[in-house]
């Protein structure tokens, strides 16, 4: 991973994105991290990453509910605001 300095990245965008082929980039601003920029190819990787890993994790979550009795119906539509309220888009607008 390569750091460089925002200065720097506004400089040199075209050369900083064939760059990223090859390595992140992470930018910095005033010393701290502020962007990285990664190919296409490793943000797509990352993406079904975190989709499978969500994936992962509801099922888990299905798996422990189902363990303590918890089913997927409640008495309370998800629709609605925790107090019983009617979901907004039935409220007459002002």
């Amino acid at each position: 991973m390569k750091f460089i300095e925002e200065a720097e990245a506004q400089a040199r965008l075209d050369e900083i994105l064939d760059e990223t082929q090859q390595q992140p980039i992470v930018i910095r601003r005033q010393g701290r991290d502020v962007a990285a920029i990664v190919s296409a190819r490793d943000y797509e990787r990352l993406r079904a990453l975190n989709v499978q890993s969500f994936l992962g994790l509801r099922e888990e979550a299905a798996r422990e509910a189902a363990t303590n009795g918890l089913t997927t119906t409640t008495p309370y539509s998800t629709s609605t605001h925790a107090r019983g309220r009617r979901p907004l888009s039935s409220r007459k607008r002002r």
